[in-house]
């Protein structure tokens, strides 16, 4: 906690002048008006900079904890305001840098009068636009005299990690099944997975959207919960998040472009998939070496893949690359989800080749044209501002959706 000096405001900068400039004439042309003059202006001054010193000190603040957040929501970030003095204070300002809503600008907040030993609750609640790992530590209080010719400050260091997910929707359903593969152990025995068959497969948890008519009422009695029946069907076992991360492929927005789409579609993925039986591999490029590869059963990877999606950032590794490094992870039978801001001929080969080999394919094609950073250029070329159309190019046993303004469940559905 420390305590600055208060600094004058750009009308207390006007003041001082005028003060200095009494004083220059009094010390000219002494005389009984240009000195009540001067000790007036100083007067002034002198009694603006004790009540802005005065206006801060006494007040102690104290952070809450709050939960991390996700892209396009609003995070409550509460303090605690408590004014140990014996005498009332005025209202200050809460102020804090907060990088995810603003890159450079504080985010301020009014605290009103506080009386005696009064404690105060400030709710404080921000809008999401950048994800990542940020760590909180100096808020400020500002406050001053009550002409405004001075303003104090006090910063106070409270300290906290916050992470922010990226954008994700809640979707229904994305079809699983395989169009022209069916699975069996290695014994000869058929796969029974959850799906929409007709045999019953097994009892999970209930779903906002599921039907009523799938709720087993006697097992959610039993268990004091609402579950509901799965149906067996020729689902996939296995699926690969495949995600794009070549820097020169990304859009010119900061906040809106074709890298943080596929980020976003990624991770509503990665949400919908955690109640499936299912294993999951994701694939993307890092700054580091080796890239990313997480594995495991979805509902233990998928909120790893989350995490991990947080702090992801473009690097040089383009899809093919991806390809052709985990090409012994791509198994028939698989499912491959190939996220890609690209669109070379070597990628369109090696995709082919999977399909080939019994992986199905369904990649999301997302170029960086339709994430101009102009809005008016943005409607010109079908983005993210335009009702909703797409193509689907079934070339070489690969769904390719490209993206042109579609939601996420619509891009995920016209895959499969």
């Amino acid at each position: 906690m420390r305590l600055f000096i208060p600094a004058p405001t750009a009308r207390g900068w006007i003041l001082v002048f005028l003060a200095l400039a009494s004083f220059a004439v009094t010390m000219v042309n002494a005389n009984p008006s240009t000195a009540l003059v001067a000790a007036l202006f100083a007067g002034a001054l002198g009694a603006s900079f004790i009540f802005a010193v005065t206006s801060v000190s006494g007040l102690r603040v104290f952070r809450e904890p709050s939960d991390d957040g996700c892209c396009g929501s609003r995070m409550a970030l509460p303090l605690l305001v408590r004014n140990i003095a014996w005498r009332p204070r005025q209202s200050v300002i809460v102020r804090e840098r907060m990088p995810f809503v603003s890159q450079d600008a504080y985010t301020d907040f009014a605290v009103g009068p506080l009386a005696a030993n009064e404690e105060r609750r400030v709710e404080r609640s921000v809008p999401l636009h950048r994800r990542g790992t940020y760590m909180l530590n100096e808020v400020w209080l500002v406050g001053g005299d009550s002409m405004g010719i001075f303003k104090a400050s006090r910063k106070f260091e409270l300290p906290t990690e916050l992470v922010i997910y990226p954008a994700s929707v809640r979707i229904s359903q994305i079809p699983l099944d395989l169009r022209d593969h069916s699975r069996v152990f290695h014994n000869g025995r058929p796969l029974g997975v959850s799906g929409q068959g007709q045999e019953i497969f097994g009892l999970r948890d209930y779903r906002t959207g599921d039907p009523f008519r799938l709720i087993h009422w006697k097992a959610s009695a039993r268990r004091r919960k609402i579950v509901t029946k799965e149906f067996e069907a020729n689902a996939v076992s296995s699926i690969v998040i495949l995600l794009d991360s070549e820097a020169r492929a990304v859009g010119e927005d900061a906040l809106d472009n074709n890298f943080e789409f596929i980020i976003s579609l990624a991770a509503t993925l990665a949400g919908h998939l955690a109640g499936v039986y299912c294993n999951i591999t994701f694939i993307s490029g890092s700054c580091g070496d080796g890239g990313m590869y997480l594995s495991g059963t979805a509902y233990s990877v998928c909120r790893r893949i989350q995490r991990e999606l947080a702090d992801i950032n473009a690097c040089g590794t383009c899809v093919a690359d991806l390809l052709e490094a985990n090409y012994h992870v791509f198994q028939p039978g698989s499912l491959l989800y190939c996220l890609s801001m690209t669109c070379s001929d070597r990628e369109s080969r090696m995709l082919g080749e999977l399909a080939d080999r019994g992986v199905e394919v369904r990649s999301i094609y997302a170029p960086k044209r339709l994430f101009p950073s102009d809005a008016e250029a943005r409607l010109k070329a079908g983005g993210l501002d335009t009702e909703g159309s797409f193509f689907l190019d079934n070339t070489n046993l690969v769904s390719r959706v490209v993206f042109s303004g579609m939601d996420m469940e619509d891009a995920l559905a016209c895959t499969g």
